[in-house]
């Protein structure tokens, strides 16, 4: 079974299409708000597998873009200590998108900086200890949550920038051929029904596709789900809910697949206030569960998003010089727990299968984890990063 992530995602998080200073410049950049008025979301992510907890962030320089640096890193279940496993080869300063399939294995996308416009595949099948190498032949669009992989078919799908379609093809060959539109989803019942704006996120349940978007309808989420007929893909179905509470436009800024439960974290917004929403759906099944409402102050930035196996969403924020961290869990929905004031330089918060919960904090090519134990965060150890500032230039 694929499953599309997060990490980091989510948070998925995206309400549109990014502006290039958060393609190369880091959390901490972006600007308050994407095209569609949603909080934009980084590709700063965390996430697990089977075999462990993997993070996704920014380091180098913050300031200034052509010296961000994102990397790749993973935990083993019960270890105490992170690994790089940043793919070798390719300039990295655009982010990364990645993608878990049914076997476990992590696919990453390169997204398009400076002068790459097009986006590097790579996947690995023994948790970042060897990568294989591919392409996309065109430029991904910016966001944690717009490639699906699939290593059983060797296909993969992925969201074009500008959101206008989706693409599907195999990282060694130059023949990608549109799997669906945003025009088409705009179309049907249900995306009239949504008032579709820009496509946000790609994912799979199963064989079954889905793809989010922004919706100009209050309180819709725009959530899709494809049919498919002899022909191949046919109709879309709406099956994002209706949030209990209109609080106007509608965009999902996460969406990803966690076995047979889709996830995702939207955002409600209007010009006076944002709220964000946690999302569960098993496969079949026609009620959402949907978490209290977690209120986004108007000039709050998205850090990072991140996912647990048990339906756990982590999201952390920044206001003015302080940050902050919520997480909610599919099991106790009904509110949002407030994390102990987090590290200064805090890039990503891990929420481990096994309990663990980390906050990844970078200063310059340093990077360090604090481990939550007792309500308080302490020291779990330091990693020195290998980076070449200026290689960007």
């Amino acid at each position: 079974m694929r499953s599309t992530l997060l990490v980091v995602s989510v948070v998925v998080l995206l309400g549109g299409a990014l502006t290039a200073g958060l393609l190369a410049g880091g959390s901490g950049t972006e600007p308050a708000r994407t095209k569609d008025g949603a909080p934009a979301v980084t590709l700063s992510v965390s996430f697990d597998t089977a075999a462990g907890s993997w993070a996704i962030l920014p380091m180098g320089d913050l300031s200034q873009p052509l010296n961000t640096f994102w990397q790749v890193f993973f935990r083993p279940t019960g270890s105490t200590g992170w690994r790089l496993v940043t793919p070798p080869g390719v300039a990295d300063n655009g982010g990364f998108s990645a993608s878990v399939d049914g076997d476990g294995a992590v696919t990453v996308l390169f997204e398009p900086s400076n002068q790459l416009a097009f986006s590097p595949l790579t996947s690995s099948s023994d948790n970042g200890k060897n990568w294989s190498s591919g392409i996309v032949p065109f430029g991904a669009e910016a966001g944690p949550d717009v490639l699906v992989a699939d290593s059983a078919g060797g296909r993969s799908v992925v969201l074009e920038h500008g959101g206008a379609q989706v693409l599907t093809g195999t990282g060694d060959g130059a023949s990608w051929t549109t799997l669906f539109t945003k025009r088409t989803i705009a179309r049907s019942a249900g995306g009239i029904a949504c008032g579709v704006q820009s496509l946000t996120a790609v994912g799979a349940i199963g064989s079954q596709q889905l793809a989010a978007s922004g919706c100009a309808r209050p309180g819709v989420v725009g959530i899709f789900a494809a049919a498919r007929s002899t022909a191949g893909l046919g109709g879309w179905q709406l099956i994002g809910p209706r949030l209990p509470a209109s609080r106007g436009d509608v965009s999902v800024l996460r969406m990803w697949s966690a076995g047979d439960r889709i996830e995702a974290l939207v955002d409600a917004h209007d010009q006076k206030a944002n709220y964000a929403y946690a999302l569960w759906k098993s496969r079949g099944a026609s009620v959402w569960k949907i978490s209290a409402p977690l209120p986004l102050g108007p000039n709050a930035q998205i850090v990072s998003t991140g996912s647990a196996p048990a339906g756990t969403v982590v999201i952390e924020t920044k206001t003015s010089n302080s940050l902050s961290a919520e997480t909610v869990g599919l099991a106790h929905a009904t509110s949002w727990s407030v994390l102990p004031a987090l590290p200064q330089g805090t890039q990503d918060v891990s929420y481990g299968a096994d309990g663990k919960i980390e906050a990844l904090c970078v200063s310059s090519s340093h990077l360090t984890a604090w481990t939550l134990s007792a309500g308080r965060w302490a020291s779990s150890g330091s990693l020195l990063v290998p980076i070449q500032y200026g290689s960007s230039s």
